[in-house]
């Protein structure tokens, strides 16, 4: 299937579960828009999922990571759940920004359940 995520960086931060509920069809789930936040920095996105008819999903995350703070610093967006072939699985994203400066997450990956989604500051 689709694999793409940018390396990234980032501490400090608080993860909240976006985990894909039990489903038996490959039909997608509609997009739902997600925020999360750090200290100095937001990211803004949306996020599908579907499911593979086997209690495994794919997903995709598309948005981006704004800087709130002034002066630059270090943020990065991490993935993580549980993957089918490798047990665990994480993806992060991670820049260098500046006050105001964004960068756009495009993220899409297959045979994943319980999927989190993270922003840190570095």
């Amino acid at each position: 299937m689709r694999k793409k995520i940018p390396a990234l960086a980032v501490a400090g931060g608080a993860a909240l579960a976006l985990t894909a509920p039990l489903a038996t069809t490959a039909q997608a789930a509609p997009a739902s828009s997600i925020t999360r936040t750090s200290a100095c920095a937001k990211f803004t996105g949306d996020y599908t999922y579907w499911s593979d008819g086997n209690g495994w999903y794919s997903y995709s995350l598309t948005g981006h990571v704004t800087r709130t703070c002034s002066g630059s610093g270090w943020h990065q967006l991490v993935v993580t759940g549980d993957g089918k072939d490798i047990g665990s699985y994480r993806r992060t994203c991670s820049d260098l920004l500046s006050k105001g400066e964004s960068m756009s997450i495009s993220a899409q990956d297959s045979s994943v359940k319980n999927i989190r989604i993270a922003l840190y500051d570095l």
